[in-house]
């Protein structure tokens, strides 16, 4: 009776009466490697900005086998890592280069998007993928930087919130030299979930130093996006003055979009008078920031 082979792991099922004086060989494999290999393998997958494919294979060391896939490569788009439709625990870390999601499933079924930089949990019931943490049952603490997508409630709270890192220069800022600032951005579209909705804007930078009018950086908001240098029917933010933009800025302002739930609710900035302004260095050893970080909240 020949052997074969187990569905998730892909062992060697010896037949009876087979394999005398040699099922030896074949146990300690089961047991020795590719039990090890489901348990406690680590496995490195390189992606070339394409869907990867896992090896599959019966009896011998493969690629889906393994209990963690730390997956590396560059990628333009999202791609996705096919595996095996069996059931099956991973975790998973997204360590490719480009910024980009990937994708975990078969080729058929629910598939699990692990944004870039995130470690998560899959499993697969036979049929589709799934995260594989949902909840936990006691208090949990987060010592980095919590990022949420979807929505927070909670006793007395309920909301949702979106955080986006914002270039707002053309270029990299130096110490030493000059530059330009852009003279709009979009940051975010927000469809409220009612028109009671209260959005929360908290903005932390470090922005050019400059002079004159020209220099002053208004976060706003409205129903249409900015056009050009057009600022029709929009209501400001924030200003920060020419004297401030050499400092970090750290700010909060609530504001009820006068929108309804099926509007979308756009967030974006725009120097005086929306044009291009230039900035030298600051006076003494600060340097310039790259980055403003906006976090937009709707309090329900």
């Amino acid at each position: 009776m020949a052997s074969s082979y187990s569905t998730s792991l892909k062992l060697e099922l010896i037949g009876n009466g087979d394999q005398s004086g040699v099922w030896g060989n074949t146990t300690n494999n089961n047991l020795g490697t590719l039990l090890e290999q489901a348990i406690t393998g680590v496995q490195t997958i390189t992606m070339t900005d394409a869907n990867y494919t896992l090896s599959n294979l019966n009896g011998t060391t493969d690629e889906a086998r393994n209990a963690v896939l730390v997956i590396t490569g560059t990628n333009s788009a999202v791609r996705q890592v096919v595996a095996p439709l069996v059931p099956k625990l991973y975790t998973v870390w997204n360590n490719t280069t480009g910024g980009y999601s990937i994708t975990i499933g078969a080729s058929s079924g629910a598939i699990v998007t692990v944004k870039n930089g995130d470690t998560v949990l899959v499993y697969c019931d036979g049929t589709n993928f799934y995260t594989g943490l949902s909840g936990v049952t006691n208090n949990f603490d987060v010592p980095g930087n919590l990022t949420v997508g979807g929505t927070i409630t909670g006793s007395g709270i309920s909301g949702r919130i979106i955080q986006v890192v914002q270039s707002l220069f053309t270029s990299a800022p130096s110490t030493t030299t000059s530059g330009s600032f852009q003279a709009t951005g979009h940051i975010a579209t927000i469809t409220p979930t009612s028109a009671s909705s209260k959005i929360l804007v908290q903005v932390n930078a470090t922005c050019a130093t400059s002079t004159g009018n020209d220099s002053a950086l208004t976060i706003y908001r409205g129903a249409t996006n900015l056009a050009g240098s057009s600022t029709t029917a929009l209501t400001s933010f924030y200003s920060i003055s020419g004297g401030e933009m050499g400092v970090p800025v750290a700010m909060s302002y609530y504001d009820t979009p006068a929108t309804t739930s099926s509007t979308s609710y756009q967030v974006y900035y725009a120097t005086n008078g929306g044009t291009t302004i230039t900035y030298n260095k600051p006076a003494g050893n600060l340097a310039f920031g790259q980055t403003a970080v906006m976090t937009l909240t709707e309090i329900l």
